[in-house]
């Protein structure tokens, strides 16, 4: 990802939920990260732990928002994916 015009120490952060089928339940879990935002391109990470079992290896769905502030003014960006997982 890469940010530019927020507070370079600001409150920026990465809102993420991960979806996964097993069987007939499906797992979800939600992480959070943070990052900085001054101009630089940065490969980022979250960890996300199964609010109601654990996640495996496979397809599972990914998606999140990224949060920026000036001193004005925030902006945010919204992804969806499909991610798989490894064990």
């Amino acid at each position: 990802m890469t940010c530019t015009g927020a507070i370079a120490d600001g409150k920026n952060y990465i809102e993420v939920g991960l979806t996964q089928a097993v069987g007939r339940f499906k797992i979800s879990g939600m992480g959070t990260t943070q990052f900085t935002c001054d101009g630089a391109t940065y490969a980022w990470s979250a960890q996300v732990p199964g609010d109601n079992g654990r996640f495996g290896g496979g397809k599972a769905q990914l998606s999140g928002r990224a949060f920026a502030c000036s001193d004005t003014a925030c902006a945010y960006a919204e992804f969806n994916r499909t991610v798989t997982l490894k064990k």
